[in-house]
């Protein structure tokens, strides 16, 4: 069962109020009204409104208007439970309901029968801060979910933009393949592969240029034609830029050995 520690909806904070707690007397769950910082493991994260989050007991708390000069406002709910019953619950994980009010409903059930205090509000209040506590949930599924479709199509691009690694690729015909907009694309690979489109193109390159200079079979302006690259000049500088000598000279130390 799940009791109500203490709650608010529509709790302002003044401008330039941080609010910080060390150490959390119970779960805590939030919808934020107005944008937002937390920190967490350090890390300062910003959200929106309509962000929500979840935080486990004993958490080290703070959160904050993103610009000092600003206030902030969120509902909350501190609870407790002696049998919390999600695996692997997203914990300090910004949820973006899209809906200031997502909680409020809620919150405002566990005040009324806070308030009431009868031999059913006991069941009532466990019953609402489960049901928060699995809407919640389901925009963390429902993120997962959309996220790794937008992987899996991504990934489908790459590879086959990896396979014709010869071709001349444009962001436009790259972004056409993914089937998104190239501002879209362009932020969504980013993203998944932790580099642009192009810089991940041509370090593709590099690395099968490598081995036909290993191999010793081509000259390096075949090479460097057979690998997409518009020249050979630049070819040889990108070469070096990247792998800190010339073609020349990588396939001069690989030849020796």
């Amino acid at each position: 069962m799940y009791q109500n520690i203490i709650c608010g909806i529509k709790t302002p904070h003044r401008n330039g109020a941080i609010y910080k707690r060390e150490v959390t007397p119970g779960y805590l769950m939030m919808c934020f009204r107005t944008d937002f910082f937390y920190v967490a493991d350090g890390k300062r994260i910003e959200g929106k409104a309509g962000d929500c989050l979840v935080h486990r007991p004993g958490a080290n708390v703070m959160h904050g208007p993103i610009n000092e000069k600003e206030s902030f406002v969120n509902d909350w709910i501190f609870f407790k439970t002696d049998n919390f019953e999600f695996k692997n619950y997203p914990f300090d994980k910004i949820l973006p309901s899209g809906d200031e009010n997502f909680f409020a409903s809620g919150i405002g059930a566990v005040i009324k029968e806070t308030e009431r205090g009868d031999e059913y509000s006991r069941q009532i209040i466990s019953n609402a801060i489960y049901k928060m506590l699995v809407f919640a949930l389901r925009i963390s599924e429902s993120r997962q979910n959309a996220e790794g479709a937008v992987f899996e199509r991504l990934n489908s691009t790459r590879n086959h933009i990896f396979n014709r690694y010869s071709e001349k690729w444009t962001l436009e015909r790259m972004a056409a393949l993914s089937g998104y907009s190239v501002s879209r694309f362009c932020s969504l690979y980013n993203d998944c592969f932790g580099k642009s489109p192009v810089n991940d193109l041509l370090e593709k390159r590099i690395e099968i240029s490598r081995k036909f200079l290993e191999y010793d079979l081509y000259k390096i302006e075949d090479i460097a034609d057979l690998c997409g690259f518009s020249s050979v000049h630049y070819f040889s500088k990108f070469f070096k830029k990247r792998v800190g000598v010339s073609p020349t000279e990588y396939r001069n130390i690989n030849s020796a050995k």
